[in-house]
């Protein structure tokens, strides 16, 4: 049986969201993406595979997408197409990423929940990271 989170709808207000997650990752041995699932309805977490285990290798797995096998269960990419995720900088339990693409800002408000969700349950699987502060460029 697969684990799934459904992320709570909200509102991004302004240039810079933070969004604190407590207690997510706490018991987290291994980093895990987030893919989404059931036409962006849910979260499902896919186990990070590969060293160095990081924030920015979970990141970039999480940008590059599901595998063919994760495409068949029907996991999806949270980015839209030409959506880029510039960096990410951890100072303490907070990680700051810069997401970019033109396609990001035109999405509606809960279109855009999906990829700050995703990023958000990623990067707070590491047992260090309890928030995660966005900006938006375009």
């Amino acid at each position: 049986m697969r684990e799934a989170i459904k992320p709570v709808a909200g509102t991004l207000a302004g240039v810079l969201v933070l969004l604190l997650v407590p207690g997510v990752g706490a018991a987290t041995t291994r980093p895990k993406a987030y893919f989404v699932a059931d036409s962006g309805r849910t979260l499902v977490p896919v186990t990070v595979r590969g060293t160095p285990r990081t924030p920015l290798t979970a990141l970039a797995a999480l940008v590059a997408g599901p595998n063919a096998g994760q495409r068949a269960k029907g996991y999806e990419s949270p980015f839209p197409t030409g959506a880029r995720a510039g960096g990410i900088n951890a100072t303490g339990s907070v990680a700051t990423v810069a997401l970019s693409g033109r396609p990001l800002l035109k999405l509606s408000t809960i279109r855009r929940l999906r990829p700050v969700s995703s990023v958000t349950y990623t990067l707070t699987s590491f047992p260090a990271l309890n928030n995660v502060r966005f900006s938006f460029d375009r």
